[in-house]
């Protein structure tokens, strides 16, 4: 994948590599919910994904949340048990994104989770 797209960073994400959830079921239900996980990079410039498959995320508002690799399940539970219910936002139902951040540290691997959002009604 790094190939694809010369081991240069996302024009939009800035991520080195992604994870993005695709799903069919409605937020609310997300425990009875079957969903797709794919791993990739963001293209950028013209590039062609050549063998593997290229998904489209729709442009959306993106409320956006740091975490590292040890703590990401935690702040994705706290996204929709604490933040939800008292933002003023609901869930987009548009794919969500993991974007794994370079680490020139050497500390924990830093990412961010991309959630869809729109303003409550």
């Amino acid at each position: 994948m790094k190939a694809i797209n010369g081991s240069i960073h996302g024009p939009v994400t800035r991520g080195a590599m992604l994870s993005v959830s695709l799903t069919d079921t409605p937020v609310e239900d997300v425990n009875n919910c079957e969903f797709i996980y794919c791993i990739g990079v963001e293209l950028g410039g013209g590039k062609d994904a050549g063998e593997f498959e290229e998904i489209a995320i729709p442009s959306a508002t993106w409320a956006i949340f740091g975490c590292t690799l040890s703590n990401l399940q935690d702040i994705a539970m706290s996204i929709y048990t604490d933040w939800f219910p008292s933002s003023g936002y609901v869930h987009a139902e548009t794919p969500e994104i993991e974007v794994y951040l370079q680490n020139p540290s050497g500390e924990k691997p830093p990412c961010q989770i991309w959630i869809p959002v729109i303003k409550k009604l």
